[in-house]
């Protein structure tokens, strides 16, 4: 039925719940998953007036910043992921020895 799966992450301990529900239902369909984390565009900061000082180093400072998380958030996906695909493995193995 479903070949890929997108699991989109922010990082956040919700998030990983449902990557561990994705993961899961990759596997029972034999399924890929790909893990998802949006970074939006940098807005500079509004002030009254056109007081905003054009300062070119926080776009490139905060693309960096954006990229660092996106990364980790990633990385965890993954890890929970290969965990979360090594329990189930071993438990289908498991309940498929005792006739369930």
């Amino acid at each position: 039925m479903f070949k890929h799966i997108p699991l989109p992450t922010d990082g956040s301990a919700l998030a990983a719940k449902g990557v561990k529900s994705g993961v899961r239902l990759a596997k029972e369909l034999g399924a890929r998953v790909m893990g998802v984390y949006v970074i939006e565009p940098y807005l500079p900061p509004m002030a009254p007036e056109a007081a905003v000082m054009a300062v070119p180093a926080l776009p490139r400072e905060y693309e960096k910043a954006a990229k660092a998380q996106a990364a980790k958030a990633l990385a965890r996906l993954e890890r929970e992921a290969r965990r979360c695909a090594a329990r189930l493995s071993a438990s289908l193995r498991r309940s498929r020895g005792r006739g369930f």
